[in-house]
């Protein structure tokens, strides 16, 4: 919530001080979105502590925020954004909920589970060159602080042989700047510093109406410099024979804990869309395209209190878009088709001041 309220308070700042109003090159707009299809995130729930989990196979959960000054084709913006993806096969999914739920069945477990994700904040800029009345470019260079970096894949076997009795072979393969798995009392966080580019060509042939193509995070990089991992395997499958005449195993972990040097390439997203702009309304549909994962996702648009909406623009976090450089206030609506839930649907209000 601190991230959540830094941006908010610098937004009303600069409002305080160079008001309400901008001149009609300039503009100001500051963008928020959080987003899980496994945890509830929303703002009621976070305050008050009530959050609530639902597993799944495929999970991810994303966060960002956005604040920018636009003017005579240029925009400076700084952004923080985060994006976590996590996978488990289903005997994982079905062990983690045994353990929650402390109904744990007896038999054989097979163990996979891995998590993906990383967390920056950064400044851009923005570069738009009209090339005639029907195509534009834009090209934004972007600089990158890296805050949190998770990447790991934990696998092996489990087996419950009765109610006290169970064995089991894990490896863990873990880099990370927190770990989420168990305390490390030597955690020290490592620094990463990065960079990117986005690059746009927007066709218009007919009024109101685009084409584009979108690509994001071109050559992304974060350097990150000694950043923790563990390497391990634990495994219980050191056993003896207690004064009772019953087998027990002696859990064994071996392995290493460290720091070190470490490159992480940021996954290239593709975007290809249409775009239709009315005196009251925009429309979107686009279809986008992210390492394994593809969607189909369609916006809608409606301002109430105004025939004039700024431009088409859109803000991009991750799976997820949202309208951004509205005016004045109105509702949306967002709809998507992806690869891990068939159909999904988010709508609400905007507003801007």
């Amino acid at each position: 919530m601190k991230l959540k309220l830094i941006p908010l308070i610098f937004f009303f700042v600069i409002k305080i001080c160079y008001g309400f109003s901008f001149s009609s090159d300039a503009f100001f707009s500051f963008s928020s979105i959080s987003l899980s299809n496994f945890i509830s995130i929303s703002g009621d729930g976070i305050l008050n502590g009530d959050i609530n989990t639902n597993l799944k196979n495929h999970m991810f959960m994303l966060y960002g925020n956005q604040m920018k000054v636009s003017f005579k084709g240029f925009e400076i913006g700084a952004l923080f954004y985060s994006e976590y993806y996590g996978y488990i096969n289903n005997s994982t999914l079905n062990f983690i909920k045994g353990l929650i739920n402390n109904d744990l069945s007896v038999g054989d477990y097979d163990i996979y589970g891995e998590i993906k994700g990383y967390s920056v904040g950064g400044i851009y800029m923005k570069r738009r060159v009209d090339l005639g009345d029907f195509l534009a470019l834009n090209f934004s260079p972007k600089l990158y602080i890296g805050l949190d970096y998770q990447n790991g894949v934990l696998k092996g076997n489990f087996s419950r042989i009765d109610e006290v009795t169970y064995s089991f072979d894990l490896l863990l393969d873990y880099i990370y700047n927190k770990n989420l798995l168990y305390t490390r009392m030597d955690n020290a966080k490592g620094k990463g510093i990065g960079y990117s580019f986005d690059f746009e060509i927007v066709f218009s042939p007919f009024e109101n109406f685009s084409f584009y193509i979108n690509i994001q995070d071109l050559w992304g990089k974060i350097f990150w410099f000694h950043i923790p991992y563990t390497e391990a395997k634990t495994s219980t499958d050191r056993e003896y024979v207690d004064e009772n005449g019953y087998i027990v195993f002696r859990p064994l972990i071996s392995g290493y804990e460290g720091c070190k040097d470490f490159i992480q390439l940021l996954p290239l997203e593709l975007n290809i869309g249409i775009a239709h702009k009315g005196e009251k309304d925009e429309f979107v549909m686009e279809l986008s395209f992210k390492e394994e994962y593809k969607s189909l996702f369609i916006r809608y648009y409606y301002s109430l209190f105004s025939s004039n909406i700024e431009k088409l623009t859109q803000i991009n976090f991750g799976r997820f878009k949202i309208m951004d450089n509205l005016s004045p206030s109105g509702f949306y609506f967002l709809f998507y088709i992806d690869n891990y839930q068939f159909f999904n649907m988010v709508y609400g209000l905007s507003f801007l001041m």
